[in-house]
């Protein structure tokens, strides 16, 4: 499991160990795990990253990936072929389309299913018209979670950003997090939808309570 001291990581790690499976965690900072089933890793940007993850996996007999640093899916799902285990990740192709967000609003939308209206920042900032389309969101574009998302009410509130960020209008309601998990083996999918409880306008984040609805 790697970023195995992140909260998809910590999750997943526990989950594991529930179910009777020996481990391999790994992170880039050090955790309080047993020391022969935690290796400290290089940041998923680095030359070495994928090197460390084919002599780990070599060494130590994995069978099994679970990647969960969100850096990390691109790279490693064009390397997955060429790793001696499996690895639980899509195809390259959507999860690119998924990594950044103008692209998976682009690609909804031209399947036909409603989005909220969604613009690149200009380089000079967040355009006139944007901002009196309030209130808006202000987001990376290639975003992790809910971190750096900015929800904008008035003019004075207007973050300094550049074309790194979208600016989409504001979906009200309650939150949903509908994700497909699809077996590698028989292809069955299983749904699974999460709520951030609460009202507001709050978003879903890794640290904060969701509940799981099925």
């Amino acid at each position: 499991v790697t970023g195995a001291g992140g909260p998809a990581g910590t999750s997943a790690v526990h989950q594991l160990l529930d179910r009777g499976m020996r481990v391999i965690a790994t992170d880039i900072t050090p955790l309080a795990f047993p020391a022969e089933d935690f290796l400290l890793g290089p940041r998923a940007d680095s030359p070495s990253y994928i090197p460390f993850l084919e002599e780990t996996i070599t060494r130590l007999g994995v069978d099994l990936l679970v990647p969960t640093v969100q850096e990390e899916l691109p790279t490693l799902a064009a390397a997955a072929p060429i790793l001696d285990c499996r690895v639980a990740i899509a195809a390259p192709g959507p999860v690119l389309l998924c990594h950044d967000k103008l692209l998976t609003m682009r690609f909804l939308a031209g399947c036909g299913i409603p989005v909220p209206s969604t613009a690149t920042v200009r380089p000079s900032g967040v355009s006139p018209q944007r901002v009196r389309e309030r209130p808006f969101v202000v987001k990376p574009r290639v975003s992790r979670g809910s971190r750096g998302v900015v929800v904008v009410d008035s003019p004075a509130q207007v973050p300094a950003r550049d074309d790194t960020y979208i600016a989409q209008e504001l979906a009200p309601g309650e939150e949903f997090c509908p994700q497909v998990h699809r077996s590698a083996v028989d292809g069955a999918a299983t749904v699974v939808v999460l709520r951030k409880p609460g009202p507001g306008h709050g978003r879903i984040g890794p640290r904060e309570g969701v509940e799981r609805l099925d």
